[in-house]
């Protein structure tokens, strides 16, 4: 009942001023079209502050129901074209009719005014959604894992390394336009170690377009970091602190100057985590002569993570066609895990007792580098070509200390592991693009990519103080993968009222794994296309409707495909799967749009589905192991509905509902299995304007009980609140806030098997309850300028997942 509560909100809030009015009108391009998704805002004429913002509809046309009669300033502003902003007074009662404004294309400079408007935190667009990090309250002082968590349709799950959008795993992450190459598992420590402070927002790409990487069977989520836009020298800085169970703190500091044809930017930003985590698991079976055995374990893992992330870029512009530009970004995560643990297992009137101490430390150095250089030709002709070198060196040591108790005896065993991974990967890509005719982009491109890949595990087991190298614990890897690809994609507006986006790309794959040890080597060679349509129709002036297309692939991960066994008890273990085969998942979409809500129908078929972490079971040994399955099939449809609503001129809701219907069937059990699940996502975000600088939010989210393979999760949530005060003048802002007020946000898993008769339970507590007070504050020019400094090489990818 509890998870129900953030469907429910403050019922009413104070009044605004009785004499309203409601401001109308249209924004148009200079050729007279209508301009839609321009932000407009009202702001206040004193300090600039926000009073009401809104976006422009499909045709141009933007309204204000309840805005009370003052003085304020107009702007809208869109991407591509010059700023608009003016003085206007809304009469009392009347009403105002604002003359059309038309945008003109180019760069404008706002010499005077500071800005201070907010977007909405949610934005639906053609083929995403945008969470806009910065709008969020309940952001500040978190980490990106923690932002995207609590984000609609993202399903994380902490305890596997495993992110899904829209109820569908294989999620590529790319940051920056550069797809993440790291392992997951490394990656969700680097996202949990990741300050949301310096991320400007997050796009969930559903379907994303044929110049993307095809990997990824559930699309991409694509985190871009704060870039100032503003002219001159300027720059933010950022303290936050706070407690989960134990202190969590951090700060960030970013500078940038920019001039008429250069730019240069630096930023930097540290995260100290401290928290304990409770894992417990246990699994019950029944043998045929009735015999009953069970298995329970529970431990308490306090972990204390602590991350460095400083990036540096430049760009230069020569001239009206051809600029350069470059980064560096370098990031350093290490994370310390100590838990104590106690595990009991019983077969019949038999019972074993054990206590185990764990010594984790996980140490990962990331670097990246990247350099573009684009130009023109004739003025409908552009060239893009990118290289990046991503480097990534994963240190991990591990202790388990084991004693265990039966009858009068007893025995301690100790097991140390020791992991390196280091990784290089270099990523070439040239973009074409050509615009033949108003309203026609015609895209081509070609790229390749080249990984090296070598990991190691030594373990050392120590029985009774007699030490000897285990080799059933051991094991290495040489992996050497190469990827080429090419593309041809083209957009096409017809007029106002079609748009078409089709495309098709070609992917090849070479994957070469030497292992040294007794599981063989791999070799893989496989080629594919990957089509993808989107059509979009006007049906009337506030309405569209469209109709989508696409195949994407999920390899194994390289991780994954490496048999190397990793310990968690005497009973559990996590294992390779060097058969497991890649997955193609075909997916068809309509979709209905009245002003920005929008309700989509989708559905999908996954051939060769990878499920992750599915367990086994050796009743000989009273063992559970968990490694990645392909399944035989797996079976999506769901309904998705989306919708902004503006309950008052001080009271806006943002809400997405999504319902799911997946069924599948097993091919790796003694007797496979076929199951199907319903499961309910829900995300509620409420922003109260409170006047006087103060903003407050209340929001949340559910998800239902959800499968994911043979793992059932049960139902979870999250209640977040928080308060903001804009300080006068340019002192900056405080901002309050409480994530899981209730604590609810946890794994909890369930799996049942129907032969052998077992039930497995996992419970992950993830403790996520956090209180933080954070300032910010930006200083330096504020003259509005639009450049930007980004990479275009999209083709990096996350397909490493050591464990």
């Amino acid at each position: 009942m509890r998870y129900l509560i953030l469907l429910y909100v403050l019922p009413g809030m104070p009044a605004i001023l009785s004499a309203q009015s409601q401001l109308t009108g249209t924004v148009t391009e200079a050729n007279g079209s209508p301009l839609p998704y321009a932000n407009v805002r009202i702001l206040a004429v004193k300090d600039s502050s926000l009073v009401a913002g809104s976006v422009s509809e499909v045709d141009g046309s933007f309204r204000f129901d309840r805005i009370a009669a003052d003085d304020y300033l107009l702007s809208i502003t869109s991407v591509g074209f010059r700023a608009y902003l003016q003085k206007i007074r809304v009469p009392r009662d009347e009403g105002l009719i604002v003359p059309p404004i038309v945008l003109m294309e180019g760069e404008d400079e706002l010499a005077e005014v500071v800005v201070a408007a907010q977007k909405p935190l949610y934005e639906k667009q053609m083929d995403r959604m945008v969470i806009n990090v910065q709008e969020s309250i309940t952001a500040a002082g978190s980490s990106v894992l923690e932002v995207l968590s609590r984000s609609p349709g993202v399903m994380v799950n902490q305890q596997q390394n495993s992110i899904a959008l829209n109820g569908r795993e294989g999620v590529m992450v790319m940051i920056n336009n550069t797809l993440s190459r790291i392992p997951m598992g490394s990656l969700m420590q680097m996202l949990e170690g990741m300050s949301a402070a310096n991320v400007e927002k997050i796009e969930l790409i559903s379907q994303p377009p044929s110049n993307l990487d095809a990997e990824g069977a559930g699309g991409i989520i694509h985190i871009v970091t704060k870039e100032s836009t503003d002219f001159g020298t300027n720059g933010t800085f950022g303290l936050s602190a706070g407690a989960k169970r134990a202190e969590v703190y951090g700060a960030n500091l970013s500078l940038a100057h920019r001039g008429k044809s250069f730019s240069v930017f630096a930023e930097y930003a540290y995260l100290h985590t401290h928290n304990v985590l409770l894992w417990r698991n246990a699994f019950r079976s029944e043998s045929l002569s009735g015999l009953l055995k069970s298995f329970q374990s529970d431990t308490d893992r306090a972990i204390l993570s602590q991350s460095h992330q400083f990036r540096v870029g430049i760009q230069k512009t020569f001239d009206k066609t051809s600029e350069i530009g470059a980064y560096i970004n370098l990031t350093q995560n290490n994370n310390s895990m100590r838990g104590k643990g106690g595990t009991i297992l019983q077969v019949g009137d038999s019972l074993v007792r054990a206590d185990i101490l764990y010594h984790e430390s996980r140490d990962i150095s990331n670097q990246s580098s990247h350099i573009h250089y684009s130009f023109q030709l004739r003025d409908k002709h552009t060239f893009r070509i990118d290289y990046d070198w991503v480097t990534l060196q994963l240190d991990n040591l591990s202790t388990y200390d084991n004693a265990a108790y039966f009858a009068e005896q007893s025995e301690a065993i100790q097991f140390d592991l020791e992991s390196y991974a280091p990784m290089n990967f270099h990523i070439a890509a040239l973009d074409y693009q050509f615009q033949p005719a108003e309203g026609i982009n015609l895209k081509a491109g070609a790229k390749r990519s080249w990984m090296d890949f070598d990991n190691s595990i030594k373990s050392t087991y120590d029985e009774n103080g007699v030490g000897e190298l285990d080799s059933i614990l051991a094991g290495s890897a040489h992996v050497q993968e190469i990827v080429s690809a090419a593309y041809i994609s083209s957009d096409w507006k017809a007029g106002n009222k079609l748009a078409f986006k089709v495309g098709v790309r070609y992917e090849h794959t070479l994957t070469d794994i030497e292992n040294g040890n007794e599981k063989g080597d791999i070799n893989r060679n496989y080629a594919n296309l990957f089509p993808s349509l989107l059509i979009e129709k006007n049906l009337h002036e506030n309405t569209a409707m469209a109709l989508g297309y696409y195949r994407r692939i999920t390899r194994p991960s390289l991780g994954n495909l490496v048999p190397v066994v990793l310990l968690i008890n005497q009973n559990t273990q996590f294992d390779g799967n060097a058969a497991l085969l890649p997955s193609l998942i075909d997916t068809y979409k309509l979709e209905l749009t009245y002003k920005r809500a929008s309700v989509a129908l989708e559905h999908s078929y996954t051939e060769n589905a990878i499920a992750l972490f599915q367990p086994s079971y050796d009743p000989k040994n009273e063992l559970v192991t968990y490694s990645p399955q392909n399944l035989r099939y797996l079976q999506s449809t769901g309904l998705l509905f989306s919708a902004p609503w503006i309950i008052a001129a001080n009271w806006d809701l943002q809400s997405s509902v999504q319902l799911n219907r997946r069924s599948f069937e097993t091919a790796h059990l003694p007797v496979n299995q076929r199951n199907a699940v319903f499961d309910l996502n829900l995300n509620l975000s409420n922003t109260f304007l409170l006047g006087n600088g103060y903003t407050a939010e209340v929001g949340g989210n559910f998800q239902s009980r959800r499968n994911w393979g043979l793992l059932i999760f049960r139902p979870i949530g999250s209640l977040n609140i928080g308060l903001q005060k804009k300080l006068a003048g340019e002192n900056g802002s405080i901002r309050l806030g409480i994530v899981d007020l209730l604590n609810t946000n946890n794994n909890l898993v369930d799996t049942e098997f129907r032969e052998p008769p077992l039930h497995i339970h996992i419970d992950f507590y993830l403790r996520n309850r956090t209180l933080m007070l954070s300032y910010s504050r930006s200083f330096g020019n504020k003259k509005l300028k639009a450049v930007k400094v980004e990479s275009a090489s999209e083709e990096d990818r996350k397909r490493m997942d050591v464990k």
